[in-house]
């Protein structure tokens, strides 16, 4: 398995949603710590920016193909 740019970035993405995963767990069990919280909503921010990261050049491609009508 060769480690190009969509390899890592699904990697990265899974490694992203499991840390988000555990730590919303861990703010379940620690409902009163503030910088859990912090910390899981940063989580879950790093999982979407990976997420539009990895869907950019595919929805930039069918954005400016639907305006070439012409």
């Amino acid at each position: 398995m060769s480690l190009d740019f969509p390899t890592i970035t699904v990697l990265g993405f899974l490694l992203c949603i499991g840390i988000a995963v555990g730590f919303s767990l861990l703010l379940v069990v620690l409902r009163g710590q503030p910088v859990l919280r912090q910390w899981t909503a940063s989580l879950w921010l790093l999982t979407l920016g990976v997420t539009l990261l990895a869907l950019r050049p595919r929805c930039c491609r069918s954005v400016t193909r639907g305006h070439r009508r012409f």
